[in-house]
């Protein structure tokens, strides 16, 4: 039997160990990671780990080199017992959220109302629309959106100044780097931890909305940290129905809204026999489970349109150019 007299170990962290042994009966650990060791008559002495070797090598001269991970058996049972993890500040982040809206089912983006003539008649023979004078109110607006902050850090330096929380001009130590607008993270990972965009940059001088995304507004030290992050919008899922209130043929504002529900897939109504004048519309998204968004408002007066025969302007073109040739 060959006399072991050194052992090299290194750890998968990183630290290496090295046992030196007099005789086969002794071990001596050095370095900064904790062992143990069995003897001849399996007596344990130590604190007891368990190691998966995971290389060996013979250096020569009784020593050798073992590579060897940290074993715990007891995964197995954490498992079994259906544990769960916490979620992370970066899984935490990349939830879906909609600034300015409600944060958890986004209303419509956008909205808006005209008026526009009824048709009641057109020929093909000469491409002429009759246009009878009636009115119809046209409807539409944005799908909603929501705003994800990953965990992608574009670019990262420090706030250069003490900021409480009202402040909307950031000077960061160096923004050269920065897109023209986006979304930063200040103090990632802390309590402190706010979400801000940017809308203007002025060499290292940002114009900020302050706590978005639904993170909070909070004071910062000078010198803390400062991240770019990516960001992208999409479409939220479980939009089933559009709800549409409006006044229009409504003659007094005591009598209320006229409601109207429309598929998710859905972005424009038509209300017919409208005058010219000045209504409230307002929209929202309703979702799967009967969620509702935010309502979105917009108060406008609208003019009519002029109304009357008109030609297509293929055929004026044409009669001009015929007339030119008969002049001539």
């Amino acid at each position: 039997m060959n006399k072991i007299t050194k052992l090299g170990v290194s750890a998968l962290c990183g630290s290496l160990a090295a046992m030196s042994s007099a005789s086969a009966g002794e071990l001596g650990v050095t370095g900064s990671v904790d062992m143990s060791w069995t003897s001849m008559d399996d007596e344990v002495t130590g604190n007891p780990k368990q190691y998966r070797v995971m290389g060996l090598e013979d250096a020569g001269e009784g020593a050798f080199n073992i590579a060897a991970a940290l074993y715990k058996d007891e995964k197995y049972d954490i498992v079994e017992k259906g544990y769960t993890l916490e979620p992370t500040r970066e899984s935490v982040l990349k939830k879906p959220v909609n600034m300015h809206r409600d944060a958890t089912h986004p209303a419509p983006a956008s909205l808006t109302f005209n008026l526009q003539a009824v048709a009641a008649s057109f020929s093909t023979s000469d491409s002429t629309e009759d246009v009878t004078g009636a009115l119809e109110a046209i409807i539409s607006w944005a799908t909603p959106v929501e705003t994800w902050v990953a965990d992608n850090v574009l670019n990262a330096t420090f706030v250069n100044e003490a900021l409480d929380k009202s402040e909307t001009t950031i000077t960061v130590g160096d923004a050269s780097s920065f897109a023209a607008t986006g979304y930063g993270v200040i103090e990632a990972g802390s309590s402190q931890e706010e979400v801000v965009y940017w809308s203007a940059k002025s060499s290292n001088d940002l114009t900020v909305t302050r706590g978005a995304l639904r993170s909070i507004k909070q004071a910062h030290d000078t010198g803390v940290s400062f991240e770019e992050r990516r960001n992208y919008e999409r479409v939220p899922p479980g939009i089933t129905q559009f709800e549409i209130e409006h006044n229009f043929g409504i003659v007094s504002k005591n009598d209320g809204f006229n409601r109207e529900f429309v598929g998710g897939k859905t972005y424009a109504f038509r209300v017919p026999n409208v005058s010219a004048g000045t209504y409230t519309v307002r929209a929202r998204a309703i979702y799967e489970g009967g969620a509702l968004s935010e309502w979105i408002v917009l108060e406008k007066t609208i003019t009519a349109p002029v109304t009357g025969q008109s030609q297509s302007l293929e055929k004026l073109t044409f009669i001009f150019e015929l007339k030119e040739k008969n002049s001539a």
